[in-house]
């Protein structure tokens, strides 16, 4: 289950297997060492979406085409305040609500 919203606006969250040290990175760039799973839900500079990182290397990524909070996938997906059970599926562009 994912759960994103109610607020006004942040720039993401990750789901993280391995090491809890950033290296220096951004949070919702997931831990510098292991796999992340990251969503970014504002676009600091038209750099929202879904990404997945492994050993702080960028390994798949779909990023949203429009401005922040004007619904195009992926993102809108989870902006919504509203638990969602999500089956992530890398060979699509967009994960399944």
């Amino acid at each position: 289950m994912f759960y994103c919203g109610d607020g006004s606006g942040a720039d993401g969250l990750c789901v993280n297997i391995g090491g809890n040290d950033m290296g220096g990175r951004v949070g919702e760039d997931g831990v510098a060492k292991g796999v992340a799973v990251c969503f970014d839900e504002w676009a600091n500079n038209g750099d929202h979406g879904v990404s997945i990182f492994y050993d702080g290397g960028m390994i798949w990524e779909e990023i949203g085409v429009c401005s922040n909070r004007q619904n195009c996938l992926p993102v809108s997906l989870f902006d919504d305040a509203t638990w969602v059970r999500t089956t992530p599926r890398p060979w699509d562009t967009v994960p399944t609500r």
